[in-house]
Protein backbone atom coordinates (compact mmCIF):
# COMPACT_ATOMS: atom_id res chain seq x y z
CA UNK A 1 0.00 0.00 0.00
CA UNK A 2 1.20 3.73 -0.85
CA UNK A 3 1.75 6.17 2.26
CA UNK A 4 -2.09 8.64 2.48
CA UNK A 5 -1.64 11.30 4.41
CA UNK A 6 -3.78 11.22 7.49
CA UNK A 7 -7.23 13.08 7.33
CA UNK A 8 -9.80 13.69 10.03
CA UNK A 9 -9.32 13.81 14.06
CA UNK A 10 -8.46 11.11 16.96
CA UNK A 11 -12.47 9.99 16.48
CA UNK A 12 -12.34 9.14 12.87
CA UNK A 13 -14.30 12.46 11.67
CA UNK A 14 -13.00 14.11 8.27
CA UNK A 15 -11.49 17.76 9.56
CA UNK A 16 -12.73 20.47 7.49
CA UNK A 17 -10.40 21.69 5.36
CA UNK A 18 -10.30 25.70 4.47
CA UNK A 19 -11.83 26.68 1.14
CA UNK A 20 -9.83 28.43 -1.41
CA UNK A 21 -9.72 32.03 -1.46
CA UNK A 22 -10.08 33.31 -4.96
CA UNK A 23 -9.55 36.75 -6.06
CA UNK A 24 -10.28 39.24 -9.38
CA UNK A 25 -8.41 41.12 -11.50
CA UNK A 26 -8.62 43.85 -9.07
CA UNK A 27 -7.52 41.81 -6.44
CA UNK A 28 -10.74 41.65 -4.13
CA UNK A 29 -11.78 38.16 -3.18
CA UNK A 30 -14.78 36.66 -4.80
CA UNK A 31 -17.66 35.06 -3.25
CA UNK A 32 -17.93 31.62 -4.52
CA UNK A 33 -21.61 31.37 -4.64
CA UNK A 34 -22.34 34.06 -7.65
CA UNK A 35 -18.06 34.98 -8.58
CA UNK A 36 -19.01 38.62 -7.25
CA UNK A 37 -17.01 40.53 -4.72
CA UNK A 38 -17.23 39.11 -1.43
CA UNK A 39 -17.91 42.91 0.10
CA UNK A 40 -19.32 44.91 -2.53
CA UNK A 41 -18.37 48.51 -3.30
CA UNK A 42 -20.85 50.88 -1.92
CA UNK A 43 -18.30 53.90 -1.26
CA UNK A 44 -18.33 56.87 -3.43
CA UNK A 45 -16.08 56.46 -5.77
CA UNK A 46 -13.14 59.16 -5.50
CA UNK A 47 -13.83 62.68 -6.94
CA UNK A 48 -17.38 62.33 -6.86
CA UNK A 49 -20.09 64.76 -7.09
CA UNK A 50 -23.33 63.65 -5.43
CA UNK A 51 -23.78 60.58 -3.29
CA UNK A 52 -26.01 57.55 -4.87
CA UNK A 53 -28.64 55.04 -3.58
CA UNK A 54 -26.97 52.09 -1.93
CA UNK A 55 -30.32 50.46 -2.15
CA UNK A 56 -30.56 46.76 -4.10
CA UNK A 57 -33.28 45.12 -5.77
CA UNK A 58 -34.39 41.83 -5.47
CA UNK A 59 -35.34 40.53 -8.68
CA UNK A 60 -37.64 37.50 -9.62
CA UNK A 61 -34.73 35.96 -11.18
CA UNK A 62 -33.83 32.49 -9.57
CA UNK A 63 -30.19 32.39 -8.22
CA UNK A 64 -28.23 28.94 -8.29
CA UNK A 65 -28.73 27.42 -5.21
CA UNK A 66 -32.12 29.25 -3.91
CA UNK A 67 -33.49 32.50 -3.46
CA UNK A 68 -33.73 35.70 -6.17
CA UNK A 69 -30.72 37.76 -7.87
CA UNK A 70 -29.82 40.64 -6.27
CA UNK A 71 -29.53 43.70 -8.83
CA UNK A 72 -26.49 46.48 -7.99
CA UNK A 73 -27.16 49.17 -6.63
CA UNK A 74 -26.42 52.60 -8.49
CA UNK A 75 -23.75 53.26 -6.37
CA UNK A 76 -22.58 49.51 -7.22
CA UNK A 77 -22.91 50.35 -10.88
CA UNK A 78 -21.47 53.61 -11.05
CA UNK A 79 -18.37 52.18 -9.31
CA UNK A 80 -18.07 49.55 -11.65
CA UNK A 81 -18.75 52.05 -14.70
CA UNK A 82 -15.62 53.86 -13.44
CA UNK A 83 -13.36 50.94 -12.09
CA UNK A 84 -13.76 49.70 -15.77
CA UNK A 85 -13.11 53.24 -17.38
CA UNK A 86 -16.23 53.30 -18.98
CA UNK A 87 -17.36 55.97 -17.25
CA UNK A 88 -16.03 59.14 -18.71
CA UNK A 89 -19.53 60.20 -20.14
CA UNK A 90 -21.58 58.69 -17.13
CA UNK A 91 -22.96 61.50 -14.60
CA UNK A 92 -24.16 60.78 -10.89
CA UNK A 93 -27.59 61.72 -12.41
CA UNK A 94 -27.94 58.90 -15.17
CA UNK A 95 -27.35 56.61 -12.72
CA UNK A 96 -31.18 56.08 -11.32
CA UNK A 97 -32.03 55.93 -15.60
CA UNK A 98 -29.03 53.32 -16.17
CA UNK A 99 -30.42 51.15 -13.17
CA UNK A 100 -33.82 51.05 -14.42
CA UNK A 101 -33.11 49.74 -18.18
CA UNK A 102 -30.58 47.52 -16.75
CA UNK A 103 -32.51 45.21 -14.00
CA UNK A 104 -35.31 45.54 -16.75
CA UNK A 105 -33.68 44.50 -19.48
CA UNK A 106 -32.37 41.36 -16.94
CA UNK A 107 -35.77 40.83 -16.02
CA UNK A 108 -37.19 40.57 -19.64
CA UNK A 109 -34.93 38.47 -21.31
CA UNK A 110 -34.58 35.62 -18.55
CA UNK A 111 -38.32 35.73 -18.65
CA UNK A 112 -38.34 35.53 -22.51
CA UNK A 113 -35.39 32.49 -22.45
CA UNK A 114 -37.68 30.49 -20.15
CA UNK A 115 -40.67 31.23 -21.73
CA UNK A 116 -42.45 27.97 -22.94
CA UNK A 117 -41.09 27.52 -26.91
CA UNK A 118 -44.99 27.73 -28.30
CA UNK A 119 -45.10 31.13 -26.68
CA UNK A 120 -45.40 33.84 -29.31
CA UNK A 121 -43.96 36.59 -27.32
CA UNK A 122 -40.66 35.16 -27.58
CA UNK A 123 -40.00 36.58 -31.12
CA UNK A 124 -39.32 34.77 -34.76
CA UNK A 125 -39.34 30.83 -34.51
CA UNK A 126 -36.55 29.03 -36.53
Amino acid sequence: MGNRASSGNAHGDAAASPQPVSYNVYNQPIDPSNQMPLTPNQLPWPGQQKLLSTDRATSTIPKGGGGQWVFPSPQMFYNALMRKGKGADVTEDDMDSVIMVHNGAATCVWSRCHAPASDPSRGAQA
